[in-house]
């Protein structure tokens, strides 16, 4: 199996602010570069770029942490939701989650948080994307 590494340019130690109760805001660029099965990606989350980390049902909390190996994955998650990535699929943008939950070696909960964004994040993915 061939690992599909992603990479971010820096930890996300102090990388975001909260500015309302479950909403961020990037406080320094983002550089990810991801070695996809389409190929190498490289995109930059913007200073300022409003998400909300790990969108993560309250009954689940005790599960997910939003801040740990989920937080840089899950914000690029997000900004894949943009269009700014572009010919991004959902598919993909869901493989890059995956694939940064991997690279930040969040264990095998990743398996988990991948099948709840690829089965419930459709219709973000469409009101986003329109």
């Amino acid at each position: 199996m061939t690992k599909h590494l992603v990479t971010y340019s820096h930890e996300c130690k102090n990388c975001v602010r909260e500015i309302s109760p479950g909403y961020f805001i990037t406080i320094k660029p983002i550089k990810v570069t991801w070695d996809s099965p389409k190929g190498l990606m490289s995109f930059t989350i913007d200073e300022g770029f409003k998400n909300n980390l790990a969108d993560i049902p309250w009954m689940f909390r005790w599960l997910f942490k939003q801040f740990g190996p989920i937080t840089l994955p899950s914000i690029a998650h997000d900004w894949c939701f943009t269009g700014k990535v572009g010919n991004m699929l959902f598919s993909d943008a869901n493989l890059c989650f995956l694939h940064g939950m991997e690279s930040q070696k969040m264990g095998r909960k990743r398996n988990l948080a991948y099948a709840a964004v690829s089965w419930f994040g459709r219709s973000h993915w469409e009101g986003a994307t329109k």
